[in-house]
């Protein structure tokens, strides 16, 4: 075991090696720009177009939903480089004799949460350095953000790790993204909130309480603005622990049929 947890951190080691070289681009990119093109949409332009100068509530509702797309498409960009590997150098084949299959695919996934995680904090207080009032605070729980956005990549990195290992070979990628991580996110309240949904159809309302993204914009928006309309923050807590859970069960069981290994 002593041997085993010594090999995982060396792994864990290596990859924030590769990816420290590469910081600069990744900082600017996700920690900078992305936070302030899509608070200038969301916060400024869009909530003053569609709803008014004085409706900041629901430009914050909409821009506290698109962290999710930033960390859907981070923690794919880390974990899909797996299926490729599979198809070519299989590094992966060198790493499982090392260290236990499973060890390995959850080295993947806690380097790629927590490395996203560390990059998309100053996501929400940069959106409130640059436009100040426009993104409400009032009831925010920074530490209760922090840790909803640590549970949000955990799921995106174990959910994209499982898609690496289901999927047959990269030529599928982009039908991926088209039949399932983009009805997901639009059905996981991107736009709004539950509530709204479940509103318009309840049937659709009760079909939302199966899709993970659903407790990713709950969970961050009641971070942000508390109220009775969002999910409950354990609620979101607990479901996406659970799908976290379970996309890491499946793959497990993919890879090991993938690779038979033993």
């Amino acid at each position: 075991m002593t041997q085993s947890i010594r090999i995982f951190l060396i792994f864990l080691w290596r990859d924030i090696t590769i990816y420290w070289k590469l910081r600069g681009a990744y900082f600017i990119n996700y920690a900078l720009i992305y936070p302030a093109l899509y608070a200038f949409v969301f916060l400024y332009v869009g909530a003053q177009i569609f709803f008014g100068p004085a409706n900041a509530y629901t430009g914050t509702m909409l821009f506290a939903s698109n962290i999710v797309l930033t960390i859907m498409t981070l923690t794919y960009k880390l974990n899909i480089a797996l299926l490729f590997d599979l198809e070519q150098d299989r590094f992966i084949d060198y790493q499982t004799t090392l260290l236990a299959p499973r060890y390995v695919l959850l080295e993947r996934i806690l380097f790629t949460a927590l490395f996203t995680a560390l990059l998309l904090t100053p996501y929400f207080p940069i959106a409130k350095l640059l436009f100040g009032n426009k993104f409400v605070s009032t009831n925010i729980s920074w530490l209760a953000l922090e840790l909803m956005i640590v549970l949000s990549t955990l799921f995106g990195s174990a959910y994209h790790l499982m898609v690496s290992c289901v999927i047959k070979n990269s030529s599928h990628m982009s039908k991926f993204w088209i039949r399932l991580n983009q009805p997901l996110l639009i059905l996981g309240g991107f736009w709004v909130p539950h509530a709204i949904i479940a509103q318009f159809s309840p049937i659709l309302g009760i079909l939302c309480y199966f899709n993970p993204f659903m407790y990713m914009t709950e969970g961050i928006r009641h971070a942000i603005l508390g109220g009775s309309e969002f999910f409950r923050f354990s609620t979101c807590t607990l479901a996406l622990i659970t799908a976290t859970i379970f996309c890491t069960l499946i793959s497990f069981y993919f890879f090991k049929k993938r690779t038979d290994h033993l």
